[in-house]
């Protein structure tokens, strides 16, 4: 589904499409290009919250959204389009990822 002529033709067609990008669409320097404005404390992060039927409100993710000018061809015609692009961060995931640090479980190595 994430494959830019997949995308291409969505947006074509005048479709929405959701769709998470893996490292072949958002290779990990633009995504460290993307973080880097977080780290430097220069982009705002927006927390998303859920209230369960307890009543409470907990934080469940953080993040922000990028416009990313695209283009590709459908059926040899161009088109171009702002893609929205949503960078959240799991707080659940993360403090997996953290647990399993503590563990000294291992990390996959990037290629």
């Amino acid at each position: 589904m994430a494959a830019l002529q997949t995308r291409a033709f969505l947006h074509a067609g005048g479709d929405d499409y959701l769709c998470p990008l893996s490292e072949s669409q958002l290779p990990p320097t633009l995504l460290a290009d993307y973080l880097a404005p977080v780290g430097r404390g220069e982009q705002t992060l927006h927390v998303i919250h859920r209230t369960p039927p307890d009543g409470t409100r907990e934080r469940i993710a953080e993040g922000f959204e990028r416009w990313e000018p695209m283009t590709a061809e459908v059926t040899g015609t161009p088109y171009r389009w702002l893609e929205r692009r949503l960078v959240i961060r799991s707080v659940q995931l993360a403090q997996a990822g953290e647990r399993g640090c503590e563990l000294g479980w291992p990390t996959r190595k990037r290629k």
